[in-house]
């Protein structure tokens, strides 16, 4: 209960956040727009421009595809922009967007001095490298909602960051009839939210489950947990959460 309450604590700090003039994230990274057919999403990446040059220009590998582990990068990819992912560091990388793993898209970090050398994949439509060692990414396809992710870089890996649930941050209405519970027991009810009824969906455990615990606040304000259905492309308990993909 402990830590549900500063959950709250938190929300409610960055909800009144958000009516100042405060400096959005990022803001002061110049932006790059992939061009894509494959989707409907908004593609990009954000950078450091001090410490950053753009390229946008086909990847040149003399290979069918560059393979490490299980990344698999094709040479349709494009490169997009040499940087450093740390400012601090003399050591840049050219960052690449295209297939990766057959169907699948996202981009690829490589050396700049060793151009076959990958240092991670981050599968996601959208991601932002400010140059502070970490590398930040938001991502619709194939969730139920936009997950915003972290992930730390080093000199031979990327790994995420995890966290203890995503944010969500809805406002919407049901289309059903929903019960919101004190804890994720889902035993104790606190309120029912009806059928068409305002609702706040804040947080969720999982981001891509057909079925999933998510933390919501009701239009007078009681906050609690429940379970939300999302169908592919189809709404099913809130309107706005629903898997986008395949």
């Amino acid at each position: 209960m402990k830590k549900l309450l500063f959950l709250i604590l938190i929300l409610n700090f960055e909800s009144a956040l958000s009516q100042e003039n405060v400096i959005e994230s990022f803001s002061n990274l110049e932006e790059l727009k992939i061009r894509a057919n494959q989707g409907g999403l908004e593609k990009y990446i954000k950078f450091d421009k001090a410490n950053s040059k753009v390229i946008n220009e086909r990847l040149n590998l003399d290979y069918k595809y560059l393979e490490q582990g299980n990344n698999a990068v094709y040479p349709a990819s494009t490169k997009l922009i040499v940087t450093k992912l740390n400012k601090n560091s003399s050591k840049k990388y050219f960052i690449t967007w295209g297939a990766i793993n057959g169907p699948s898209r996202g981009f690829a970090i490589f050396e700049a001095k060793e151009p076959y050398k990958i240092l991670g994949v981050i599968y996601s439509s959208k991601i932002i490298v400010p140059g502070n060692g970490f590398i930040y990414s938001i991502e619709r396809e194939d969730h139920n909602f936009y997950v915003k992710k972290k992930y730390v870089t080093d000199n031979d890996s990327i790994s995420e960051v995890k966290q203890p649930y995503y944010g969500v941050n809805i406002d919407s209405y049901a289309l059903e009839a929903i019960t919101i519970y004190e804890d994720e027991s889902l035993t104790k009810s606190i309120a029912v939210i009806p059928k068409q009824g305002a609702i706040k969906v804040l947080v969720a455990k999982e981001s891509n489950e057909y079925e999933s615990k998510y933390l919501v606040q009701s239009s007078f304000g009681l906050v609690g947990w429940t379970k939300i259905k999302a169908a592919q492309y189809r709404s099913m308990s809130v309107e706005g959460i629903y898997y986008y993909g395949d």
